[in-house]
């Protein structure tokens, strides 16, 4: 007896290779900017309203799509799958900094007593655990964020330092679908969806702390404090959202992805990202006064927009299989990187800095290589690759 197996289903959004070459591109600016111990590419951090944009986009598109499809949206489903996405690797990291960094001492503690700065990473691990780390570093010592531009004797870097950006991602993908949900389901749809989002974008921005008569060491908590706030930072999210409603339109979605000036946008945006990468910083006072970062990633919109064409000039730029490799696994690269950094910094300190830049970069894509392919993917499939597949017998 043979049987039929059931046809797949087609996906709910198209993939678009060029924007994993966007964020191969983004991941290499930050990278390099952090192994250079934040000589190289002064504006890389600006890149991540680019990241929030992109995902707000995609995990949208996703939602209204399934919405579209089914009538509904499979919140558990949703929340399932962003899980095995993202906890596999940042759990991994967790645990290897638990027991590595109460072991060693691998975390420069600069002027700071070291059990202090001991302690410290450790908070921070227990608030990464529960995706809330960006509130702790927010009412943290004065060290623990952009110490090494204000504070004389700051500490090197947490190795979970960067953890913020993912605990204001989760808790955008804890939040949203609801949002999407009462939307789409019971205010009227997409249209009820957008107004939504914009209301909620012009609170994002209107109700923003900022540095407006602030000064010295007060200036520095309240940029710290913007910096790393989600209420602050979820309208880069939120712009993103915008994006997938207007893009569901298929009338906008057409005109996006075939007009020449969508793709000149596009261009003219991509230029304006790259010249704040290489003059920027992120401590520069423009991006802390009121929609300073929402800006910013309004500036991505049209980048991301002209990335889903066919054809142009930023799709033969981005659609290479490099880039697109390092797209693909600059989640883990992003996760990995600064532990790698902390952990092998003292070794290379004295290693000229195009050495220390190499050995990291090269780590880094073997440790994410090997863990997107071992560890995160079959987690992700429910599958073992290590395991050889059964021949099919015969019917």
């Amino acid at each position: 007896m043979t049987t039929t197996a059931a046809p797949r289903r087609a996906p709910l959004f198209p993939y678009y290779p060029a924007l994993d070459g966007l964020r191969g591109y983004f991941a290499i600016a930050v990278l390099l900017h952090h192994f250079s111990g934040n000589d190289w590419f002064g504006g890389a951090l600006l890149l991540m309203p680019g990241f929030f944009v992109l995902s707000g986009f995609l995990i949208a598109s996703l939602l209204v799509a399934e919405h579209e499809r089914d009538g509904r949206i499979d919140i558990v489903n949703f929340l399932i799958r962003r899980a095995k996405r993202l906890l596999p690797a940042s759990f991994l990291t967790m645990i290897i900094v638990a027991i590595l960094w109460n072991l060693y001492e691998l975390r420069f503690p600069g002027s700071v007593d070291p059990e202090e700065v001991r302690h410290n990473t450790n908070m921070q691990i227990l608030a990464s655990v529960f995706y809330v780390q960006n509130w702790y570093v927010a009412t943290g010592p004065v060290w623990t964020t952009f110490g090494a531009y204000f504070y004389p004797g700051a500490p090197g870097p947490s190795p979970v330092g960067h953890f913020w950006s993912l605990a204001v991602e989760e808790q955008f993908y804890l939040v949203f679908p609801f949002i999407a949900v009462l939307s789409l389901g019971l205010l009227g749809g997409r249209r009820a969806l957008g107004v939504v989002i914009i209301v909620g974008l012009m609170l994002s921005v209107g109700l923003q702390p900022t540095i407006d008569g602030t000064h010295g060491m007060e200036k520095f908590y309240r940029m710290h404090r913007i910096y790393v706030g989600t209420d602050v930072r979820a309208a880069e999210f939120l712009i993103g959202t915008l994006m997938a409603v207007l893009f569901s339109y298929p009338a906008i979605r057409r005109w996006i992805t075939t007009s020449r000036w969508v793709m000149v946008a596009g261009i003219a945006a991509m230029g304006l990202v790259t010249y704040w990468v290489f003059t920027e910083l992120v401590i520069s006072y423009w991006l802390y006064e009121r929609g300073g970062f929402a800006m910013v990633g309004a500036a991505f919109a049209p980048l991301i927009f002209s990335l889903t064409q066919s054809r142009g000039v930023l799709v033969r730029l981005l659609d290479v299989s490099l880039l697109r490799w390092i797209g693909e696994r600059s989640y883990g690269m992003y996760v990995y990187h600064v532990v790698l950094m902390t952990g092998l910094w003292g070794p290379t300190d004295d290693w000229p800095v195009v050495a220390r830049v190499a050995l990291l970069s090269v780590c880094t894509m073997i440790v994410s290589g090997l863990s997107y392919t071992y560890f995160e993917q079959p987690i992700r499939r429910g599958s073992r690759p290590w395991r050889r597949k059964k021949k099919a017998s015969p019917a």
